[in-house]
């Protein structure tokens, strides 16, 4: 069970929904905004540079809340000039969303963006009710649970509770993991066949083939059928987990790199664990449910972290039971209605 509960606090600026929720003094973060179809962006005009960048340094600060950066830090990380950077930094400390320490020239996130993130938990009650699930299903179930969210074309941790201060997820509050095969099963599932074509042409050149394709539709529907995905543990994942683990106390993976890391998922065997006999034993990663919103759409998780030794079948189906029935109750409290594809035996309205 858990011991305490500690103060949590959301920070989201622009379109990046960021959240740091502390546990038992572990903090940690997740999820979302929905990819305009390819019409839409069409008409959408083309984003600023100096735009895109200004979020990226923010999005960048909001993944290592304890981290300072200096000017040739960000410069570095982001691939910006620093004639750019400098009048970027200048704009943001300007506003308030940046605070630049007077002796050793760094910079951090500065109140304003607190403001923001009240702004964002007032307007979004979804949100809220999500953050209050993930910290109810870690107490119930003494497992650590996050709460994730699309971000565009990344997947991004909002919160984070935990029983213990060993977590068995890496992700820390703010950072994002890309939205491409194998991952974001729970939020693609329920997606058009549009946008699965798009999710599946975003692996590495090397990594698409017919038969990858095949079996990630495979794997999509399994999800739908259950209303939850249950991810496997293996070598490959717990690669990708311990690398965001090291890279949080030392510095951002590259993007190469975390590609890398994804494409090698598809080498470990299946990702998801498909058939689920009570039984059996069973090592899994995690369990993840979606909460829809009042369009349909798969836009946060619950996410219930694995055990450390294998449990059975019928504990597996007991755990996805807690999840799938912590995001209905998400759904209920919020008057949202789930898609039609969802078996009402996996997530019950009562």
């Amino acid at each position: 069970m858990a011991d305490e509960h500690c103060n949590s606090v959301l920070h989201i600026c622009a379109k990046t929904p960021m959240a740091s929720t502390q546990y038992c003094n572990i903090d940690a973060n997740i999820h979302i905004a929905t990819r305009p179809k390819p019409c839409e962006e069409r008409r959408m005009a083309r984003p600023a540079l100096s735009a895109a960048r200004a979020l990226e340094i923010i999005d960048l600060m909001a993944a290592s809340p304890k981290q300072a950066f200096t000017m040739s830090e960000l410069v570095q990380q982001t691939g910006t000039n620093i004639a750019s950077m400098h009048a970027i930094l200048a704009v943001l400390v300007q506003h308030g969303h940046l605070t630049r320490h007077p002796t050793h020239k760094t910079y951090r996130l500065a109140p304003a963006l607190f403001a923001i993130g009240e702004a964002m938990a007032q307007h979004d009650p979804l949100l809220t009710s999500s953050r209050a699930a993930a910290g109810g299903l870690a107490e119930a179930t003494g497992q650590e649970v996050v709460l994730t969210g699309r971000a565009g074309e990344d997947i991004i941790c909002l919160a984070r509770f935990a029983s213990s201060r060993t977590p068995q997820f890496s992700m820390r509050v703010g950072e994002r993991v890309p939205l491409r095969p194998p991952l974001g099963g729970t939020f693609c599932a329920w997606m058009s066949e549009e946008e699965i074509d798009q999710w599946l042409a975003r692996r590495g050149p090397g990594d698409s083939s017919p038969e990858l394709d095949v079996q990630d539709r495979a794997s999509l529907q399994i999800v739908r059928d259950r209303g939850y995905i249950v991810v496997a543990k293996s070598p490959p994942q717990q690669a990708l987990g311990t690398a965001f683990a090291l890279a949080g106390r030392e510095s951002a993976l590259e993007p190469r790199q975390v590609d890398a890391l994804i494409a090698d998922l598809y080498g470990g065997g299946s990702y998801q664990i498909h058939d689920i006999v009570p039984e059996l034993s069973y090592d899994l990663s995690a369990i993840s449910a979606p909460i829809f919103d009042a369009h349909g759409q798969a836009i946060y998780a619950l996410s219930l972290g694995g055990h450390r030794t294998a449990i059975t079948g019928a504990e597996v189906e007991n755990l996805a039971r807690q999840v799938t029935d912590a995001c209905a109750a998400v759904m209920r409290e919020n008057d949202v209605r789930m898609p039609g594809v969802m078996p009402e035996r996996r997530i019950r309205q009562r």
